[in-house]
């Protein structure tokens, strides 16, 4: 019986154990330093096996994630993900346990069995079952507070001992807060990276508003069907649809979503001071 490894990561509160064979010698991605921990009661299970995966096994829908293609297939009703390298993953419903299998070249390029895209995948869709929406975004993080910038905004300037993160962020309710977490293909700049961080504000550039008021406070049902116009969509079924508007109606209930007029592509960061919006809005607005 061949001897196995047990490693884990977590991200997003999402801690995710991976059974390998010594046949796949691995290492973490760069900059994971500070997210490995302790495989022990892990939210989700993934073993590791190396074997020649046959083309077309998923025969599915393709999709494109952060600068990689992969298809999404079934498979007993239990998703199958194909990655371009010729990875191979299974994972129930509920995403609670997986199995990969992959070709002999992976296992020499000895990259991590779940990097990208799998190891986003995995963290969005286990997150789900805690409430939490994935968004693109970008948010500047202070002093274990967060601003964010619903969309790809292009925004990088957080301002001075503040970190940036930009792309796919989670959005977690937690008791009568909203809690903010990056994931592993987001894109950090800035200080050094706290692993979550409370909401203190989320707003929307609107560019195509000319002669709106310079801020405007939506409301409850208008801010859930702008955070669902940025989230991430489930790629099985396990989330209906109607469950996503809960979610996003709980999230836009426990903060407040503010609508910037104007080009929104200027500094963004925090104010020196106190502001209603807490946000510096774009120049000329």
């Amino acid at each position: 019986m061949a001897r196995t490894e047990l490693r884990a990561f977590e991200w997003a509160g999402c801690r995710v154990a991976i059974e390998s064979t010594t046949r796949w010698s691995w290492r973490w991605p760069e900059g994971w330093d500070a997210r490995v921990c302790s495989p022990e009661s892990p939210d989700v299970h993934v073993s590791i096996a190396v074997t020649d995966v046959p083309a077309g096994v998923a025969d599915g829908l393709c999709y494109f994630h952060e600068g990689g293609v992969f298809e999404v297939g079934r498979s007993g009703g239990d998703p199958l993900i194909a990655c371009a390298d010729g990875r191979l993953a299974r994972f129930d419903r509920g995403f609670q346990w997986g199995a990969v299998t992959a070709p002999a070249s992976c296992a020499r390029a000895g990259l991590c069995p779940l990097a990208r895209p799998l190891d986003d995948l995995v963290v969005i869709h286990r997150s789900f079952a805690t409430g939490a929406l994935a968004v693109r975004a970008t948010a500047s993080v202070r002093d274990g507070q967060a601003l964010a910038l619903l969309g790809d905004t292009g925004l990088h300037d957080a301002g001075r001992d503040a970190t940036t993160w930009a792309g796919w962020l989670l959005l977690e309710p937690e008791m009568d807060s909203i809690r903010i977490s990056p994931l592993p293909s987001t894109r950090i700049s800035g200080a050094v990276s706290p692993a979550r961080a409370r909401l203190a504000g989320l707003h929307l550039v609107d560019s195509l508003a000319p002669g709106a008021a310079p801020a405007a406070t939506l409301d409850a049902q208008t801010g859930a069907a702008e955070i669902l116009r940025f989230a991430f969509a489930p790629l099985i079924e396990a989330v209906p649809p109607d469950r996503m508007v809960e979610m996003a109606t709980l999230l836009a209930e426990r903060m407040t979503l503010v609508r910037l007029s104007g080009a929104g592509r200027s500094r963004f960061g925090w104010r020196r001071g106190p502001s209603p919006l807490s946000l510096a809005p774009p120049a000329g607005a």
